[in-house]
């Protein structure tokens, strides 16, 4: 490899300022974008809440998509119609896809404090 085709400079690792103002965050395939002040304006008492509310609900949801599951176990056991099948369904993908958001609305927090949870 020749000298002069390596690139050291480091223009290509500026950010835009549209980058520089938010996230690009990908969840189930659909690509998100979340402005970054939103955790860095926190004070790090509010942070500590945030943080602690959306584990609060990440563990709620996945109560609640068990509990979708044992239903829809149940139904195809007493052989309720297929729409009672469909509905619950669409309530389980509802559910992991809250748990996906408030997810990557932790990770984003973590990220703002770099790499670390609020509560260390």
């Amino acid at each position: 490899m020749n000298a002069e085709n390596i690139d050291t400079s480091v223009s290509n690792f500026k950010q835009s300022p549209r980058e520089a103002q938010y996230r690009n965050i990908t969840i189930l395939g659909m690509r998100f974008e979340i402005a970054k002040p939103v955790f860095s304006r926190l004070s790090r008492k509010w942070a500590e809440v945030l943080h602690m509310a959306s584990m609060i609900v990440l563990i709620l949801t996945t109560l609640a998509s068990a509990l979708i599951v044992i239903k829809i176990l149940s139904v195809f056991i007493d052989s309720v119609p297929v729409m009672t099948v469909l509905s619950l369904l669409s309530e389980l993908l509802i559910l992991s896809l809250s748990a996906s958001v408030f997810s990557a609305l932790l990770e984003e927090h973590r990220w703002n404090f770099g790499g670390k949870s609020a509560m260390e």
